[in-house]
């Protein structure tokens, strides 16, 4: 995979919408990280699940692109999930940034339909 470039896609699986992204994100493929995330809010029934397992390198701006899509989620009523690799980068990101209990945190895809979460989503 080229430098600065990200993969998005896009499934269903019980009753939410997946995306899925591979690579790293900045403000170069910044657009179409938030163009991903709305059109999945868009189409999940219910729940979104951004899955940032396979994310390599992440900056500011897709933080502020995870906290916009959140809030957008909730202005739908629908509700927003990220996996994330345990104690890493993002996870260490959204703990420096003061976000962390604002998602609803999982480590693996099954932890989202079983309902484990690290993080819980608070009011701001």
């Amino acid at each position: 995979m080229p430098f600065n470039q990200a993969i998005f896609s896009t499934s269903a699986l019980d009753g939410a919408t997946i995306v899925s992204i591979t690579g790293e994100i900045d403000i170069g493929n910044k657009e179409q990280l938030e163009l991903a995330l709305h059109k999945g809010i868009a189409q999940a029934p219910r729940t979104l699940v951004a899955n940032l397992l396979d994310v390599t390198y992440a900056d500011s701006t897709c933080i502020h692109a995870l906290h916009h899509a959140q809030r957008t989620a909730e202005r739908m009523n629908k509700s927003m999930m990220l996996v994330i690799k345990k104690d890493g980068g993002l996870q260490r990101i959204l703990q420096m940034a003061g976000l962390f209990q604002f998602f609803s945190i999982c480590h693996s895809l099954d932890d989202t339909f079983d309902g484990k979460t690290d993080g819980k989503p608070t009011s701001e």
